[in-house]
């Protein structure tokens, strides 16, 4: 057996939670054939992936040859980004000086809020910011900005214009359907070429950022994003619920793996502090991301409290950051601070 032979039988081992295999996602590091012995070298920093690989091709393997040794690479210490996708050829997105996307690993969590208050802190910084809806099937931006019945325009240079509020420019599947109610039912390889229009067909003009409101879970509009980009950086978003916590664990070894640089992690509906008593409850518990960020030595960017005006005001078209008082105002700002303090 050679090494082609090899590789085409691995393409049947799919990654856990994904519809990719491990030749696909890049995870051979090495492959040594001889005849009576193979060799293979897994690069991932998830533990609970490779055990899975680790077992998986033995099973594959075991009438062909004799020895068989599954490896995990070991991971070089980095000190700074340049072991993210800066490397990367591909870069649909050349008039941006910075690519950051807001990740989850469920629904439900706030994370459009998220990225919709973090895009409009930084406009406030003074600076160009550009915010693409890439949660397809459920776009929620365009509402957040007031602007859920603007349709799609173009120029005269046959490109599309983005549609503005707050001095941030927005793109979103949301303004692609004939009323809000209709649904996108899209395969993957329709969301992602539409997403890519809205990268390489839109005119965004300069931007110093551009934030990216990504699916909520793994999907292949995430793994094109994070290969046809030169991200800087990955936000997560979670409640401080074990089961949203849980996922969000997933999320943080998907975007190791695919060696892209986590910013930090936001916990959303942190607490809520009693408007008749001042008494603060944690209803969805407590220190949930504190615990993640202990676990993988990333940063706390902040915790948002829950709160009634947030919502309200998200459901109104009125985003909270530009309007609401300083106190929410702060709990936002703070993972813009921190952010910058990476730039």
């Amino acid at each position: 057996m050679d090494k082609q032979q090899v590789f085409k039988i691995l393409e049947t081992i799919t990654y856990p939670d994904f519809k990719k295999n491990i030749v696909e996602l890049k995870l051979i590091d090495s492959l040594h054939v001889k005849p009576k012995s193979l060799h293979v070298k897994i690069n991932t920093d998830n533990e609970n992936a490779f055990n899975f690989i680790a077992r998986a091709i033995p099973k594959l393997f075991k009438n062909d040859f004799r020895d068989i040794e599954v490896e995990k690479k070991l991971k070089e210490i980095r000190n700074s980004f340049e072991y993210n996708s800066t490397k990367k050829t591909n870069n649909k997105a050349p008039y941006a000086k910075k690519v950051i996307v807001i990740s989850s690993g469920k629904g439900g969590v706030g994370k459009s809020t998220v990225s919709t208050n973090f895009a409009l802190s930084l406009a406030q910084e003074g600076y160009k910011v550009g915010l693409l809806d890439a949660n397809v099937y459920g776009p929620s931006i365009p509402r957040i900005f007031g602007i859920e019945n603007e349709k799609l325009q173009w120029n005269d240079k046959n490109k599309i214009i983005p549609h503005e509020n707050f001095d941030v420019k927005v793109m979103s599947t949301g303004f692609t359907t004939p009323t809000n109610d209709n649904p996108l039912v899209w395969s993957s390889s329709v969301a992602i070429s539409t997403l890519m229009r809205f990268l390489e067909n839109v005119e965004w003009g300069e931007l110093d950022f551009l934030v990216i409101d990504m699916p909520s879970k793994a999907t292949d509009i995430q793994l094109n994003m994070t290969k046809e980009l030169p991200l800087f950086g990955a936000i997560l978003v979670t409640t401080p619920q074990i089961l949203a916590c849980d996922d969000v664990n997933r999320s943080v070894m998907m975007f190791k793996d695919l060696h892209v640089k986590i910013l930090g992690i936001v916990e959303n509906m942190s607490y809520f502090i009693a408007p008749d008593t001042g008494k603060r409850y944690d209803i969805f518990g407590k220190d949930g991301a504190k615990n993640i960020c202990e676990k993988y030595n990333l940063t706390l960017l902040s915790q948002i409290p829950l709160d009634m005006s947030i919502r309200e005001m998200s459901d109104d078209g009125e985003v909270s950051v530009a309007l609401i008082d300083e106190t929410i105002k702060k709990s936002y700002k703070k993972i813009v601070k921190k952010v910058l303090e990476e730039v």
